[in-house]
């Protein structure tokens, strides 16, 4: 049968798989067909789907390639950029690397997290700007979709959550600047002076996260009675974590399920500006901002509620006080971030992207059962192959069992009894449909 085709892409499965579900029933709910896929196995198998819109996570500069591809295909490319609250960062030449401004020509939608990014962008996007939210911000609206996962996390509380943002400052210098010198190569344009900052932004984080470390090993150690979870970037080196922490009994690094579940349930958030702190204030939670050492000129827009502390005392006191914040003050509080990411407790803009997408007129076509075969065939064939490499092709993908996102949409259909006819099948471990 004959529908419109769209393709909700993935690149981080437990940051991104469960808010793009969201989208995808929305939209089969409408009578389209909907490909929920990973990045990897997208690009890797294009010339297997049949053509339609595809909702992607950014339109960078090293990616062009794969957006002339999917464009000469005849496919509609729209956006939704996940590294949204870092538009407010200070580095040099950011926008430039996180917009392709020849590909930017011909995207149906950008979607917006809030009117003050639109500002910063509607000098290289002249047209189709949506402010629509980020969907990630959704879920905690619906925090009864995670119902499975918080019974499984009761047994640690109570406990204070530290959620990395340090990235490559885990990994070993020879790893850095390899990585940095494959992302040169990708970028037709010099952008010599961002990758000069970044070099520089690393050689600072791995100062931070040094003295991170060292002040954790002593919170835990004073502080016997509660549990730290630490809640890895999937960009760390996930090893390096392991190694600082085995040796304490009342610290666990932990990367199970997408992070909403654990702030959900934590007792205070610990991070080092990281945009973690937005989820925790919007579920009312004390959020402790480690900037022990700060660097010129960085600044993040979200501080302004946070706790911010400068010493080990400092944040041991900060950890024995009690926190609360009033309802007025939450008020100002969603006020105060709503520019930024058009947060509403009680609305939700997974619906406004669907709206739109559905909203778009473009060919219908089939999808058969010879090219389910197909893809199936391929994902077991690079399956069997990445067994016998010595690194995962993709480390963002955990390839979960898809029992596990059955789960997910059974306790969404609870929240929403609309959903419920809609037919959620897993292709393979990687792409997944919806159809009413």
């Amino acid at each position: 049968m004959k529908k419109k085709n769209y393709y909700i892409i993935y690149e981080i499965e437990n940051r991104d798989f469960i808010p793009r579900m969201l989208i995808g029933l929305e939209l089969a709910k409408n009578g389209n067909r909907v490909f929920l896929v990973s990045k990897y196995f997208f690009y890797k198998n294009l010339n297997y789907f049949p053509t339609g819109m595809i909702l992607e996570k950014g339109i960078t500069n090293d990616e062009e390639k794969n957006y002339d591809k999917i464009l000469d295909r005849g496919h509609l490319l729209s956006v939704i950029d996940e590294e949204g609250a870092r538009y407010y960062d200070n580095e040099p030449k950011f926008l430039s690397i996180r917009i392709s401004k020849r590909t930017s020509k011909k995207i149906s939608h950008f979607f917006c997290w809030g009117n003050k990014q639109k500002k910063k962008i509607n000098h290289i996007i002249k047209k189709n700007i949506s402010v629509s939210g980020a969907p990630k911000y959704d879920l905690y609206n619906i925090k009864k979709i995670f119902k499975d996962q918080l019974a499984m996390i009761k047994k640690f509380k109570p406990y204070i959550l530290i959620s990395s943002n340090f990235t490559f400052a885990t990994w070993e210098d020879k790893d850095f600047k390899e990585k940095i010198n494959s992302l040169k190569k990708n970028y037709k344009v010099d952008h010599s002076s961002y990758w000069n900052n970044y070099v520089k932004k690393y050689k600072f984080k791995k100062i931070v996260l040094k003295a991170f470390i060292k002040d954790l090993i002593r919170l835990s150690k004073k502080f016997k009675r509660i549990n730290f979870i630490l809640r890895p970037h999937p960009n760390d080196n996930q090893s390096f974590w392991h190694k600082k922490f085995n040796k304490l009994n009342n610290f666990s690094v932990n990367s199970k399920f997408s992070i909403e579940p654990w702030i959900i349930n934590c007792n205070a958030l610990i991070n080092n500006n990281c945009t973690t702190t937005l989820d925790g204030l919007i579920n009312k939670k004390k959020v402790i901002n480690y900037s022990k050492i700060k660097r010129k000129g960085e600044s993040y827009f979200f501080n302004k509620y946070t706790h911010n502390v400068k010493s080990y005392e400092s944040l041991a006191k900060h950890i024995r006080t009690n926190y609360e914040i009033n309802s007025i003050n939450y008020k100002k509080l969603i006020t105060h971030l709503k520019g930024y990411i058009n947060y509403n407790p009680n609305k939700n803009c997974y619906k406004t992207i669907s709206e739109n997408l559905n909203s778009f007129k473009f060919k219908k076509e089939e999808f058969s059962l010879i090219t389910k075969n197909i893809l199936s065939i391929m994902f077991q064939k690079d399956k069997i192959i990445n067994l016998f490499r010595k690194k995962s092709v993709n480390k963002k993908i955990v390839n979960r069992s898809p029992i596990y996102y059955y789960k997910v949409k059974k306790n969404i259909e609870k929240i929403y009894p609309k959903y419920t006819s809609i037919n959620f099948r897993s292709i393979n471990e990687q792409l997944y449909t919806f159809e009413s």
